[in-house]
């Protein structure tokens, strides 16, 4: 529906001029910079606004129905997760509460949305075979090795806390298998043919970076709410929204076959 896109360009104005204010302002530190990760979890409250409102429309027997719950639950196990961050930094003064309580749900986003991502593709007509479990197994090889560079230049040093250690690794490592599984998915038997699991690829991708850059900057010390690290995680979080609603809003089959031609009208 037309208004679900509207409320998503509303959002994505007002968010992206937030974000510019806050790299223009001096004072990294002010209630609007704590505020930010709080207004751009906007975008998963709709897209789980949206994905609820598809299992409706789908049914949760059916496999695209499943996805959507899938779906639907990452985002809301996300937007308690920036909720808990906000309250943190707002309330407990804690300008970067990690690790702690919100990475309990910031964790959970990825099984969910794995699952999500795997009845989306058999939605399509995809089917996951063992090609495709190695597939998948050597793109997470590769993804995770490139992150990984970027890990060991100070994420990962013998002076931080083990759990720290642990989150930096942990994060990129399923980003890497999110986004693995996704480019697989599309290479599937006919998930070539619905770029909407194009969407989903990027939203991992650009989430993949998102977690690398934040564990290097929180590590050294330089990360401040709404940095480039917050930019890319809104950025994903508007894929993601924009994917389920792509998904939900997709047109019915009219029951007849792409080649049917009308016939000639009879002499």
């Amino acid at each position: 529906m037309k208004w679900v896109y509207s409320i998503l360009a509303v959002l994505v104005v007002i968010c992206v001029a937030w974000n510019v204010s806050l790299y223009l302002s001096f004072d990294k530190e002010t209630l609007s910079n704590y505020l930010f990760n709080l207004g751009y979890t906007s975008f998963h409250v709709l897209g789980a606004g949206v994905a609820w409102w598809g299992i409706r429309r789908y049914h949760l027997s059916s496999t695209l129905g499943k996805s959507l719950a899938c779906y639907g639950l990452a985002m809301v196990s996300y937007t308690i997760a920036l909720g808990i961050w906000t309250f943190y930094n707002v309330v407990l003064q804690q300008p970067s509460p990690y690790p702690g309580v919100p990475d309990l749900f910031f964790v959970l986003f990825y099984p969910f949305a794995a699952a999500g991502l795997v009845f989306l593709t058999q939605s399509f007509g995809g089917k996951f075979t063992w090609r495709s479990v190695i597939e998948t197994v050597i793109l997470f090889g590769l993804l995770f090795a490139m992150l990984y560079s970027f890990l060991v230049q100070g994420s990962l040093g013998d002076d931080l806390p083990w759990l720290t250690r642990l989150l930096n690794m942990l994060y990129p490592a399923l980003d890497a298998l999110l986004a693995a599984l996704a480019i697989t998915a599309i290479r599937t038997e006919k998930g070539a043919l619905h770029p909407n699991l194009l969407l989903i690829a990027f939203a991992s991708l650009v989430m993949a970076a998102a977690d690398t850059i934040f564990s290097y900057r929180s590590t050294n010390g330089t990360y401040w709410n709404g940095d480039v690290a917050d930019t890319l995680y809104m950025v994903s979080a508007i894929l993601f929204a924009l994917a389920i609603a792509a998904n939900v809003f997709k047109p019915k089959k009219t029951g007849l076959p792409n080649s049917a031609k009308l016939s000639p009208p009879a002499q």
